[in-house]
């Protein structure tokens, strides 16, 4: 099988296309096979070829040979496909096909291999022949490219030569278009120049047009007749005055002409007068309409004289107002015309000048007949109603002078300051009217309502509807508020030095708890005869609970009957100034208030202790304290003051000094005596931060520890007593054994079963005699039952702790008789007890 794989070895290499290293390949083994034929011999003579081996042989070589005809027919045909003046490829075609038909000789004609040597010789000459057949493709190939090389080396130069020409064509037309667009610039330059020119004589021309109208002008005015009353609503005077506004804005607006300062001032003077004769022409119109109207009245009364007081509104309104309007219907385009150049300040000064005029002339006409009105509003009225009718008169007459201010200057009306100079004497008139009548009222009542009329009724309703015609009376309005409301502030402190700090109570004030008790009989009784005669059955058998709880409510008549009188008069002086006042203000009002009640509410307390019970006065104070908190709560104001003082208490040091002589008064020096007093001693402010409502939330809170003391002392306090004196033997005994006890507190004399038994019967004595008495008091003076659990709850944590502190000491200390001996109440019976009280 060897020789077999070695000859299909050597047939694929055959048809292998020949290259120089195969070349040398078969070159080498041609030697090889030369030097090794001894070898080979003796091999062949050894290893023969089988018939199958032939065959394959055979087939292989059939093979080689059906390629090679295939080379051959392709090359003839490439060969006849060139053109006839290609000579170079067609003698490379000829030769691949000579060696192309050499191989296929050489194959044709070899005779059957019987040798090894003839078989590498073989092979060398078939691979000779292979290798030439495939370098003539390659040359045929390489001949192609360079006739295409020399083609485009032909094309190239005559693109160059193209390029070439086209550059020159080029630079002659950049020449002729420089010199085209050169001549189009000059022609465009000399029409640009040409256009200036013109566009300068024109502006030229224009400005000197602004000079030339001086004279125009000044002609025109001097033709003029501005003495007639006719001359400034004439057709020709208004464009007049525009041409001369126009020079005067211009030449100002261009100081830097030539003679600009002269024309300037001549120009101002022609305005000056012109702008004057439009003054006295308005002048001389306002108050022939203003006679006229007057003139109106005089006729429909049917007298010689106007009288004010017999005029009423209908012929106000017709006379006064439509009268003076018709009067002067040319005056209405001419002040619309000076408003629309009220710009500048000349027209500006003349635009003010006239409102003056108008609000003189209207002010003569209408100032009789407001004092007459004012002057029956106050004697026939009090001061409420002069504050409503007046105010109201007044809003109207606001109104209709807006009005007829706003039919001559409809652009002027808007402001505010226009017409002060008429609506503020008329205002004053309402001032002057109402000023004795509050300055001279004590009843807070009275600057109450007057306040809330101002505020809300004149200020929030009847202003508010046109604030540019009522502009002008709104700020006399704020200055009879705050007038009012500054008498009434005064009052309110009057009243709190005199009413609340300055009370003295009677006996009857003082007398608690049979007011309350008077009070919850009146409504049992009240209750009881409003039912069906069942109504006693819900009360209790010591008259407490439901008739107690009725007569203590805050919002019933009988609960007000009991509060102390400076609690309810410095709660109903608050309410009632609560709306009148600025928030401020009546913060401040408050703290003083709410501080003083409180202060006359505890002196009172000592007073009911001393009379009473200490807990009545107790009880006292937490009931008005109570209702002092609850009743300031709707009052969203800050109760909180700054006070500030003078410290003058570090000038004593400079005065003993000046005294004892230390410092004198005659050295020319820094330490002269004033100087030292003036730079070292000068007063220093103290502030001071001080809040009533935490104040008074404070002393409720310790008016309720107070009393819950004062009622678990009252209940447990023999337990509290053995209790401390435990606990000082404890402390006495450990001190002095190192830490241990020496007898127990059992031997001790003032812990003897005995006395521990009358002990506890002292406590329960008071459970059910002292304390249901505590919290029938309690019931009576605070009707609230939530208010009532407050302050039992930790009454009863108190009582229950020192019962239980007892019970252990007797677990721990004391046999079981003598805790038998001991009628102590367990937790369950005292539970009990408690929660029935509560």
């Amino acid at each position: 099988m060897a020789p077999k794989s070695a000859k299909k070895a050597h047939a694929a290499r055959s048809n292998a296309p020949a290259t120089p290293s195969a070349n040398a390949g078969a070159n080498t083994a041609s030697s090889t096979a030369a030097r090794g034929y001894s070898v080979a011999t003796a091999w062949e003579a050894r290893a023969g070829v089988s018939d199958a081996q032939e065959a394959a042989l055979q087939d292989l070589a059939a093979i080689v040979s059906a390629s090679t005809e295939q080379a051959n027919s392709a090359t003839t045909t490439a060969t006849r496909s060139e053109p006839p003046s290609d000579a170079l490829a067609s003698t490379s075609a000829s030769n691949a096909a000579a060696a192309s038909t050499s191989s296929q000789q050489l194959l044709d004609t070899q005779s059957p291999l019987t040798q090894t040597s003839a078989f590498y010789k073989w092979h060398s000459e078939v691979e000779a022949a292979r290798s030439q057949e495939t370098e003539g493709k390659y040359r045929q190939y390489a001949d192609t490219l360079q006739h295409h090389l020399d083609t485009c080396d032909g094309i190239l130069g005559t693109i160059a030569n193209t390029m070439s020409a086209l550059e020159a064509l080029q630079y002659q037309h950049q020449a002729v278009r420089g010199k085209t667009s050169g001549l189009h610039d000059q022609t465009e330059s000399l029409a640009a120049e040409r256009q200036q020119l013109v566009a300068f004589a024109d502006a030229l021309r224009a400005k000197l047009n602004y000079f030339d109208e001086l004279e125009k002008v000044g002609t025109l005015l001097q033709a003029a007749t501005l003495s007639s009353a006719k001359a400034p609503t004439g057709g020709d005077f208004l464009p007049l005055l525009q041409r001369l506004d126009d020079s005067v804005a211009y030449i100002a607006a261009h100081p830097q002409f030539a003679e600009a300062a002269a024309y300037g001032a001549k120009f101002r003077h022609l305005q000056s007068r012109a702008l004057g004769s439009i003054r006295s022409h308005f002048a001389s119109e306002v108050k022939r309409a203003a006679a006229a109207s007057e003139k109106a009245c005089v006729d429909a009364l049917g007298q010689a004289t106007f009288d004010a007081g017999q005029i009423d509104e209908a012929q106000a309104t017709s006379h006064l107002y439509v009268r003076f309007r018709a009067a002067v219907p040319e005056l209405h385009s001419l002040m619309a015309e000076i408003e629309s150049r009220s710009g500048s300040p000349e027209y500006q000064k003349l635009l003010s000048d006239l409102h003056a005029i108008f609000c003189e002339q209207r002010l003569i006409l209408m100032q009789r007949i407001v004092e007459r009105r004012f002057a029956d509003f106050a004697r026939s009225s009090t001061l409420m109603d002069l504050a409503r009718a007046g105010c109201g008169y007044l809003s109207q007459l606001n109104k209709q002078e807006h009005a007829l201010f706003e039919h001559f200057f409809p652009h002027s009306a808007a402001s505010p300051w226009a017409m002060a100079p008429l609506l503020e004497p008329l205002c004053q008139v309402l001032y002057d009217s109402m000023r004795p009548g509050y300055v001279a009222t004590n009843d807070m009542d009275v600057l109450c309502e007057l306040a809330h009329i101002l505020k809300h009724e004149v200020l929030e309703e009847q202003l508010s509807h046109r604030v540019s015609a009522s502009a002008g009376m709104r700020p006399l309005i704020m200055r009879v508020l705050a007038d009012v409301q500054e008498r009434l502030t005064f009052r309110a402190q009057a009243f709190m030095r005199e009413e609340v700090a300055a009370f003295v109570p009677s006996e009857a004030d003082l007398d608690y708890p049979a007011k309350l008790e008077r009070a919850a009989a009146e409504e049992a009784s009240k209750a009881n005869g409003g039912s069906n005669g069942d109504a006693a059955d819900t009360v209790a058998p010591d008259g407490s609970d439901g008739a107690a709880r009725m007569a203590t409510d805050t919002g019933s008549r009988a609960g007000f009957a009991t509060w102390y009188p400076p609690l309810e008069r410095t709660l109903v002086c608050l309410s009632k100034i609560y709306h009148c006042l600025d928030t401020n203000v009546f913060g401040s009002l408050a703290h003083e208030g709410v501080g003083l009640c409180a202060r006359s509410i505890d002196a009172a307390s000592r007073t009911v202790a001393k009379n009473g019970t200490p807990l009545d006065g107790l009880l006292f104070a937490v009931k008005h304290l109570l209702i002092l908190r609850e009743q300031i709560q709707p009052f969203n104001v800050n109760f909180r003051v700054i006070d500030k003082e003078l410290d003058f208490s570090h000038m004593r040091d400079q005065l003993r000094r000046i005294t004892s002589g230390e410092l004198s008064l005659f050295e020319l020096s820094s330490m002269n005596a004033v100087m030292q007093l003036v730079t070292r001693s000068a007063p220093r402010v103290l502030e001071s931060s001080v809040d009533s409502k935490k104040e008074l939330e404070v002393q409720l809170k310790n008016a309720c520890e107070a009393f819950i003391m004062s009622v678990t002392k009252l209940t447990v306090e023999p337990l509290l007593s053995f209790i401390t004196k435990v606990t000082a033997v404890r402390v006495a005994a450990a001190a002095a054994a190192g830490g241990q006890e020496k007898r127990g507190i059992r031997e001790q004399a003032f812990a003897a079963p005995e006395r521990l038994a009358e002990m506890a019967n002292k406590v329960n004595e008071a459970l059910e005699v002292q304390l249901p008495t505590a919290v029938q008091k309690m019931k009576l003076y605070l009707g609230n039952p939530g208010t009532r659990a407050i302050l039992f709850k930790p009454i009863k944590s108190n009582v229950a702790e020192a019962h239980a502190q007892i019970a252990a000491l007797l677990d721990a200390e004391y046999s079981a008789e003598d805790r038998a001996s001991i009628t102590l109440k367990s937790p369950a019976e005292l539970g009990d007890l408690l929660e029935a009280l509560s």
